[in-house]
């Protein structure tokens, strides 16, 4: 018997920006940690962003269209977003969030890179928009952050997939690994399979901490599932590698999924000069597996490669998760180069 994978785009208008000027030596106090984030989750907005839609945001627009794609997984997958302006020398942070009844199984984000369409002035790090957080928040909500190091607004929008019904969503979080502070692992419980994890970078404070997660990924073996975290602090960053250490959530199900094997797609990013360079690229899954989440590997070349586009793309008949990336000048003469994207792909049925 045939089942359905329903697909449906659902826009959640929001979320004012929630901005906070800085300067390279301006520090701004802020809240311990997001709304609902776990007691010992690290101080992730400390910008002045919020966790949330304020009291008076919006409620969930109709939805503007779907589609579905034939598939034997029982999986049902809904993307929902929401979004926020950043302006121009900020920090800012925006929530999207499942509705009732659904479990979060990943997220993902996107802003608009403005400042990668012309020359860029030679000051490093290059990174003009270094995210800062990209995770699983509450109970049910995925959280994006980004500095913006530039002197225009930036649009940012995050990406929660949601499923209805209950597939027994944990989530596992773990502090970078004392040995190796630019390493951090999250395990899911035993019998469980993970579906999508991100980060959160500790006690940004001021614009010109930048940290370049340059791996984000899956981990899944026969006797672990769960999210591995890499990063490095970048040429000209004020960063500390200890004090902004990077913090990885892993998603993950305990119900009836299974793990499967996805194809991994390579994107070539040109070597950026003063001018950056692009590449784009999509991943998806095969046969009956359901797509649920993704990682990505970067060239680690002083973060000469960064993203601007990372979330699933229903555009077509195949769902897959879509990345973009640009090709930044690099103080070390190196730039451009491969990255993996890495679909996350289960399946199983409820029934």
């Amino acid at each position: 018997m045939t089942r359905f994978r329903r697909i449906r785009r659902m826009t959640v208008l929001a979320v004012a920006a929630v901005a906070v000027p800085l300067t390279a030596g301006s520090a701004v106090a802020g809240p311990a940690g997001p709304a609902g984030a776990p007691q010992n989750a690290p101080s992730v907005v400390p910008l002045g962003g919020s966790a949330g839609a304020p009291a008076n945001a919006p409620s969930v627009l109709p939805p503007a269209g779907g589609q579905q794609v034939p598939v034997v997984s029982g999986l049902t997958v809904i993307d929902r977003t929401s979004f926020a302006t950043v302006t121009a020398g900020a920090s800012g942070q925006v929530t999207a969030v499942c509705r009732a009844g659904e479990e979060r199984i990943s997220g993902g984000f996107a802003l608009t890179g403005d400042a990668y369409r012309g020359d860029l002035p030679p000051s490093a790090p290059y990174d003009r928009y270094p995210v800062f957080a990209d995770y699983p928040s509450g109970t049910a909500g995925w959280t994006v952050g980004v500095i913006n190091r530039t002197g225009g607004s930036t649009f940012l929008v995050a990406h929660v997939e949601c499923t209805p019904g209950t597939v027994g969503v944990q989530i596992g979080q773990t502090a970078p690994d004392p040995s190796d502070s630019g390493t951090a692992t999250a395990l899911c419980p035993a019998g469980s399979v993970v579906t999508g994890g991100g980060w959160a970078v500790r006690n940004i404070h001021r614009s010109n901490q930048v940290v370049s997660v340059w791996a984000s990924t899956s981990v899944r073996s026969q006797t672990q599932e769960g999210w591995r975290i890499r990063s490095s602090v970048p040429s000209g960053s004020r960063a500390d590698a200890q004090q902004n250490a990077v913090v990885s959530y892993a998603v993950c199900a305990r119900s009836w999924l299974h793990a499967s094997q996805g194809t991994t797609s390579t994107i070539l990013v040109p070597a950026g000069g003063t001018v950056p360079t692009t590449g784009q690229g999509r991943a998806g899954c095969s046969g009956p597996d359901s797509l649920t989440g993704a990682g990505f590997t970067l060239p680690r070349t002083d973060a000469s490669v960064v993203i601007t586009a990372f979330y699933p793309d229903y555009s077509l008949a195949a769902p897959a998760w879509a990345l973009t990336a640009y090709g930044l000048p690099s103080s070390t003469g190196v730039s451009g180069g491969q990255v993996s994207l890495v679909p996350v792909c289960d399946h199983g049925s409820p029934f």
